[in-house]
């Protein structure tokens, strides 16, 4: 970029952040000037000591413009929604927590890239806090005081289950009114629970900013505090959408101790950064999972199955072996109340061990697979929900294995064929639907019963993820053997129906498919509509065929996108996970590489998620329409939002040989798709040839060995 191009963009997100921060300049809450001083001092040391680029000045005077501009509307938005002198001292804790955790990781001696990542957080924090309703629901005892609530209708009655019922409660509407009322009858204030929850979540974060020992005595470095901050602000975010659901609650205190309980602490209990990084993210995903896990029953599952699969597969044997799987993991899940979490798994693993029996896949008759193999299934499964529900289970709720996975397993293992063994079977799980739990649980059954397993993958990045995942569930059952996916003699297949209901995808193949027939054409539309999704507050996912394509692209337009990221298999893995979880917050410009495109979960944030999703632009065409449908999956992702959408450049159509004519403007994903049906029919007769001469060869080799 050049030199006038540079001072412009300096000049400009100086004068903002100079403009936004000015009326705090001088404020009167003390920590307000803190944190100026504190961003002016990192800016200046980070300058001083040669630390930051054109890039890193660009990015952190943003980040610290957007903190008082967020600062300045959450302060006006909090008070708008508690107004009145009763809830001053709680709006007022509620800043003091924010303001200490930006102070203290400004104090913090880490990277910038750590800080601005931290600050990134931070303020799609503040945007999630503001769009939290507040509400302030209580439940009143018959009296004077409700009737005059309710006739003065400072109140309304919460239409739900519990209306008519003695567990009704009422949102309070006039809050100045309803607080006075309640102070000059001398009667106990109601607790606004919405509130007390958000306060105990911040005062989580928080603890994580200055916690000082992981469980064991081991010191947490200022790295891990602020990243293990900035992780818990992400788990935080993903459970306030479910704030609103205290009126369905009985008990409202289990409502706090549910919506809090499982963040407090969570320092104490981990004995490495590693450990808690796994934790806080299982927590972040038990909030969405424990509220869908039983959105489709057996019987619908086994519909969609039906509607997949052509009736290719014998539905009472699948429902029978289902529900002996069931009845069993519930006992596994209740029984032994007095144990903790960990003695559970290891009774049931006990128990497992003594059922299984050293057989072959090829030995197992229909009675096995109807009543052994269910049993071992349903203790791995009531293992795994034990293991990964810790945090969560004090609040009486666990995640399983849904419905939907172990069909997948049962299918695998030929439960529903009355012939002896297992026919080799081809399943296809769909994108986020959980196929590493339905590989783990199959492999760790396999291995059980004496097969040497091996779990095959063609992504590395994956491979570990899952390694990581699913050391300690393997290692309770003292296996980490493998699954072996062979190509020869498959004659079973099962196409797997989603549990998450159809997709939200918007993608139109006439309208969402461009090519262009320079390089600078395409480059240019892809800028543009980057642009685009970014003043819609949305988060872009770029993904590019190489890593030199994206250089390239980032040369020519880095320095005119803010929060610009790269994440390629090269990505320094202490990096990557930061920048897959930041992919998803809004106006992030992500730059991908094609093996970033699969099995990658780039999750979108509440304000994303507002505003239509992650938005993906695949910039070649995939020859393999597998990898096409991969990188449509890294967004609309369960019941999430998202869009998609292709941006091509000819010149590179015809270095894949396509025929697909001389002008770009004419090329239609139709005309795309017969050109690669025939382009890979083609290859793949030559490449039919060619395994066939090979096998003659080797027949003959064998045949000639054979005679020595």
């Amino acid at each position: 970029m050049d030199s006038m191009e540079s001072l412009r963009v300096i000049t400009h997100n100086t004068i903002k952040y100079l403009a936004l921060g000015a009326p705090f300049f001088n404020s009167k809450h003390g920590l307000d000037r803190e944190i100026t001083l504190s961003q002016i001092n990192t800016m200046k040391r980070a300058t001083v000591g040669g630390q930051m680029s054109f890039l890193d000045y660009r990015d952190l005077v943003e980040v610290f413009g957007q903190y008082w501009k967020q600062r300045g509307e959450f302060a006006d938005g909090i008070t708008a929604k508690l107004p009145g002198e009763y809830f001053k001292k709680h709006v007022a804790n509620i800043q003091d927590i924010l303001l200490q955790c930006m102070r203290d990781a400004l104090r913090k001696n880490v990277g910038l890239a750590e800080l601005i990542s931290f600050c990134r957080a931070y303020e799609e924090l503040l945007v999630d806090l503001l769009d939290v309703p507040l509400d302030w629901y209580v439940r009143l005892e018959q009296g004077e005081t409700q009737d005059f609530v309710v006739k003065r209708e400072l109140v309304e009655l919460v239409k739900n289950n519990w209306q008519d019922s003695e567990h009704k409660c009422y949102r309070v509407t006039n809050i100045v009114k309803f607080t006075a009322r309640l102070t000059s009858e001398e009667e106990e204030h109601p607790k606004h629970y919405i509130l007390e929850t958000v306060k105990n979540l911040l005062k989580s974060i928080y603890n994580m900013m200055v916690a000082g020992n992981w469980k064991g005595g081991a010191r947490l470095t200022e790295l891990e505090q602020i990243s293990s901050a900035s992780l818990m602000i992400a788990s935080v975010r993903s459970c306030l959408i479910y704030l609103k659901e205290q009126p369905d609650y009985i008990d409202f205190d289990k409502y706090l101790e549910e919506n809090s309980k499982p963040f407090e602490t969570l320092s104490e209990k981990c004995t490495s950064f590693e450990e808690f990084k796994k934790r806080v993210l299982m927590i972040k995903e038990s909030f969405w999972y424990i509220r869908n896990q039983n959105a489709i029953g057996i019987d619908e599952a086994l519909r969609l199955f039906n509607l997949n699969n052509d009736n290719n597969f014998n539905e009472e044997y699948l429902r029978a072996a289902f529900q002996k799987y069931n009845e069993l993991f519930e006992l596994y899940m209740a029984g032994n109340e007095t144990l903790t979490s960990e003695e559970k798994i290891k009774h049931i693993v006990t128990e497992v061990k003594a059922t299984v029996v050293n057989k072959l896949t090829p030995e197992w008759n229909f009675e096995f697979k109807q009543n052994v193999l269910p049993r071992l299934l349903a203790g791995m499964g009531a293992v795994w929900a034990l293991h990964a529900s810790k945090d969560v289970a004090s609040t009486g709720h666990y995640l399983k294995p849904h419905c939907i996975q172990v069909l997948g397993v049962l299918r695998l293992l030929s439960a529903d064929n009355e012939d002896q063994g297992v026919m080799k079977h081809l399943a296809q799980i769909l994108t986020g639907q959980g196929k590493s739990l339905v590989l783990g649980m199959t492999a760790t059954l396999l291995a059980l019963c004496g097969h040497s397993v091996t779990i095959m993958c063609y992504s590395g990045y994956l491979a570990t993820r899952d390694q990581q995942d699913f050391d300690e569930f393997y290692n309770h059952f003292s296996y980490e053997k493998k699954v072996v996916q062979q190509y020869y003699n498959i004659t079973e297949s099962s196409v797997m129906p989603s549990y998450f209901g159809s997709s939200n995808l918007q993608f139109d193949e006439n309208r969402d498919v461009k090519c262009y027939q320079t390089i600078t054409e395409w480059m240019n539309m892809i800028f543009s509509r980057i642009n685009a999704m970014v003043n819609a507050k949305r988060a872009v996912l770029v993904i590019f065929d190489t890593e030199e394509t994206i250089n390239s692209f980032k040369q020519q337009f880095g320095g005119k996108l803010d929060r610009l990221n790269v994440l390629t298999i090269n990505t320094n893995p202490n990096d990557k996970e930061r920048l897959i979880t930041e992919s998803g917050v809004s106006r992030t410009i992500t730059l991908a590489t094609r093996e970033m495109g699969r099995g990658v979960d780039y999750k979108s944030s509440v304000t994303v998620e507002k505003k239509g999703g992650v938005h993906v632009i695949q910039t070649f065409f995939s020859l393999d329409v597998k990898e096409e449908t991969q990188i449509k999956g890294r967004t609309a992702r369960k019941d999430h939002r998202g869009s998609y959408e292709m941006i091509l450049c000819y010149v590179d159509l015809k270095g894949l040989n396509l025929k697909v004519g001389d002008c770009a403007s004419r090329i239609s994903y139709q005309k795309l798709n017969e050109a690669r049906d025939k382009y890979n029919l083609k290859n793949d007769n030559t490449r039919d040839i060619k395994v066939q001469k090979s096998n003659r060869m080797h027949e003959k080799t064998i045949e000639f060995y054979g005679k020595l």
